[in-house]
C-alpha cells in the first residue's frame, strides 16, 4: 500500500464508487440509527484493514521522528483525520441517498481534490 496522494485519491475514488449505492447507504444509515451493530462491525474493519496503515503510511511519508514500530496502531488524532476524509467522500453519498440531493458534481473529480486537499494539510503540517 503506497501512502502517496496519488494512491489515496485511487484508492478513495474506489471507496466512492464502492459506497455510492442507493440501497447500501440507505441500510448503513439506518442499521447505525436501529444500533443493529453492522455500522460497527463494518467500521472496525475499515479501520484496521484501511484507516490505521494509511495513518501509519502519512506517517512514514512525513519521516515523523516518532513512526510507530509495525505492531503499533497511530495516534488516535491521526486516525481521526482519516476518519475525516472517508466521511468527507461518504457524505457526498449521503446528500444524494439520504437527504435527495442533486449532485451536480463529478464525484470522481471531487474525490481526488478532497484527497489532495487532505495532504496539502497533512504534509503541510509536518513542516
Amino acid at each position: 500500500m503506497s501512502g502517496t496522494p496519488a494512491s489515496m485519491a485511487v484508492r478513495n475514488a474506489g471507496y466512492a464508487k464502492r459506497v455510492f449505492d442507493y440501497d447500501w447507504v440507505r441500510i448503513f444509515v439506518s442499521s447505525g440509527l436501529k444500533s443493529y451493530g453492522l455500522t460497527e462491525r463494518y467500521l472496525d474493519i475499515i479501520r484496521s484493514k484501511k484507516i490505521e496503515p494509511a495513518a501509519q503510511e502519512l506517517r512514514d511519508s512525513r519521516g515523523d521522528p516518532g513512526t510507530l514500530p509495525p505492531s503499533s496502531t497511530a495516534p488516535a488524532d491521526e486516525i481521526e483525520l482519516f476518519c475525516g476524509l472517508r466521511g468527507a467522500v461518504f457524505y457526498i453519498a449521503i446528500r444524494k441517498y439520504v437527504y435527495n440531493m442533486p449532485l451536480e458534481i463529478d464525484v470522481e473529480a471531487t474525490v481526488r481534490a478532497t484527497v489532495a486537499n487532505f495532504f496539502e494539510g497533512a504534509l503541510g503540517a509536518a513542516r
